[in-house]
C-alpha cells in the first residue's frame, strides 16, 4: 500500500520530466536543422537558363557555405556569388583560377594557351573571342554552362570574382526530386 502510494506521488513529476524530455530534444533537433539548412547549406532557386542543361530554370540547389573557408574553389567547380549590379545570386562555374590566363577564341576557351574539354558546355559557337586576361590573385574567372548567355567573367559588370565575393559551391540539386544530383 505504501509503494502505490508513493508511485502516485511521483508520477506527475514523470510526465513533466518526460515533456521536458521532448522539449529539450525538439529544440535541439530544430537547432540542427537550422544550422545545416540555413548557415551550412542554403536553398537556392534557379532563374534563367545560363547553366542549362546542368542546372534547369526553377530547379533547387543547396548551396554550401562553409567550403569556401575550409578549401580554395577549385576549377570546375559550381559556385553562387552576388551579382555586384543586381545583387541577385548568380551561379556560374569556375574555369580559371588566380594567376592563370584566359582566351577565347573560335568559339573555345585556353587556359595558359592550351584548349580547355568542356562537357558540359552548350552553345560554344555563339562565344565572341575574347583577348587573352589574367585572373588576378584570390580570383575566380567563371562562365555559363550556356554560352549564349555572356552574363558571367566576360561581361565587364562581372569581371573576375574575388573569393570573398563568392558566397558558396553548388553541391546538391535537391528539386525535382527525380533529378536529385550530388556536385563533387
Amino acid at each position: 500500500m505504501m509503494t502505490q502510494r508513493r508511485t502516485e506521488v511521483y508520477r506527475p513529476i514523470h510526465i513533466w520530466n518526460s515533456i521536458l524530455n521532448w522539449l529539450i530534444a525538439i529544440v535541439v533537433a530544430g537547432l540542427v536543422l537550422y544550422f545545416l539548412f540555413f548557415v551550412w547549406f542554403t536553398p537556392a532557386r534557379i532563374d534563367g537558363t545560363s547553366m542549362s542543361p546542368m542546372l534547369k530554370e526553377k530547379q533547387i540547389v543547396l548551396i554550401d557555405r562553409a567550403k569556401k573557408y575550409l578549401f580554395v574553389p577549385e576549377r570546375g567547380e559550381i559556385i553562387a556569388f552576388s551579382d555586384p549590379v543586381s545583387g541577385s545570386l548568380q551561379i556560374k562555374r569556375i574555369i580559371a583560377l588566380p594567376g592563370e590566363t584566359v582566351e577565347i577564341r573560335n568559339g573555345r576557351v585556353y587556359i595558359n594557351g592550351l584548349p580547355v574539354s568542356e562537357a558540359y558546355a552548350v552553345n560554344t559557337d555563339a562565344m565572341d573571342a575574347m583577348k587573352e586576361i589574367t585572373v588576378p590573385q584570390d580570383s575566380v574567372f567563371v562562365l555559363s554552362d550556356n554560352r549564349e548567355v555572356i552574363y558571367d567573367s566576360r561581361s565587364i559588370d562581372i569581371g573576375c570574382i574575388p573569393y570573398q565575393k563568392i558566397t558558396g559551391i553548388v553541391k546538391l540539386r535537391i528539386f525535382p526530386f527525380q533529378q536529385i544530383n550530388l556536385f563533387i
